[in-house]
């Protein structure tokens, strides 16, 4: 029933995808705003337990959710799994956006694109001081263009295991 749920949680998000800004995706986002409010401290640990936290009470959503579900009918349990899924899956709000703005930067509109990922930026509620990376930065990780050492996109340096020694 699971791979089932999935195709059709799939079908739905393919005929009628979710959009930024939608009930769902705002509750979780005050949710997880909340959290970092409260959890987040500036370390990177404070960061993993903020996830933790979010992950586990929405969990325990979800099990309460199915419990409820189970106790009165297989056909409701089926829906919540669509319908978790199809809120998790959301992927092509991202997609046409990455898409858009791939286009432009191989079309050499390197102003477009940045107009394009500011948008989107904007879209998805991320605005200047939240944001570490600068939009060069961004574009160049999304266009492709790699230093001889991998750099991250906000330009730490990083290196991949194999080249440790």
């Amino acid at each position: 029933m699971g791979l089932f749920a999935l195709v059709v949680a799939l079908l739905i998000e393919r005929l009628r995808p979710l959009r930024a800004g939608n009930p769902v995706h705002s509750a979780i986002a005050r949710f997880a705003h909340a959290v970092r409010e409260n959890f987040d401290a500036g370390e990177r640990h404070h960061g993993a337990i903020g996830w933790f936290v979010v992950m586990a009470v929405s969990l325990a959503v979800v099990i309460v959710l199915e419990w409820i579900a189970a106790s009165l009918h297989p056909v409701f349990v089926f829906a919540l799994h669509v319908f978790v899924l199809y809120c998790t899956i959301g992927f092509q709000q991202f997609s046409e956006a990455f898409t858009e703005i791939r286009v432009a930067i191989a079309a050499d509109d390197e102003d477009g694109a940045r107009r394009l990922l500011k948008g989107w930026l904007q879209d998805c509620g991320v605005d200047g001081p939240a944001v570490r990376c600068s939009p060069d930065q961004v574009m160049a990780t999304v266009a492709g263009r790699h230093q001889r050492r991998l750099s991250s996109p906000c330009g730490r340096k990083r290196h991949p295991t194999w080249l440790r020694r």
